[in-house]
């Protein structure tokens, strides 16, 4: 009684809820095609590959469009200037590794001169010292 009262009241109406979605779209027209048994004959093939012959595959075409051959001389320099600047966008990134290799090869030279800090050099004289007087009075 009391899990009827707890999961399921009378005023509540849990897992029984009517989803409004619509129907599937399903083309009722569409025939698929009926298997057969037959093959193609050789002359319909090779009339199909005969006429199929001179036109390239749709991957192969050189990729100029309609729209391409349609443009006005403006347009194609505005084009052509689109691309070199589109080329040059994507080299972008071997020419920032370029120039930090240059950089790294500067910075390595300015390693190897004879400079050397002055703190650097007095921090190195009194532990040095530090080090003598250590060893001449062990405790």
């Amino acid at each position: 009684m009391n899990l009827m009262a707890t999961y399921h009241p009378a005023d509540k109406d849990y897992g029984h809820m009517k989803v409004d979605e619509p129907p599937t779209p399903y083309n009722f027209e569409y025939n698929a095609p009926k298997e057969s048994n037959q093959g193609v004959s050789p002359e319909a093939l090779a009339s199909k590959l005969a006429a199929a012959s001179g036109t390239l595959p749709k991957m192969l075409d050189d990729g100029k469009c309609d729209a391409e051959a349609k443009m006005t001389p403006e347009e194609a320099e505005q084009h052509r200037k689109f691309e070199e600047k589109r080329k040059k966008h994507y080299n972008e990134y071997q020419a920032v590794l370029a120039l930090r290799e240059a950089h790294a090869s500067e910075d390595d030279e300015d390693d190897s001169s004879d400079f050397v800090d002055p703190i650097a050099a007095q921090n190195a004289k009194i532990n040095a010292e530090m080090k003598f007087f250590a060893s001449r009075n062990p405790e």
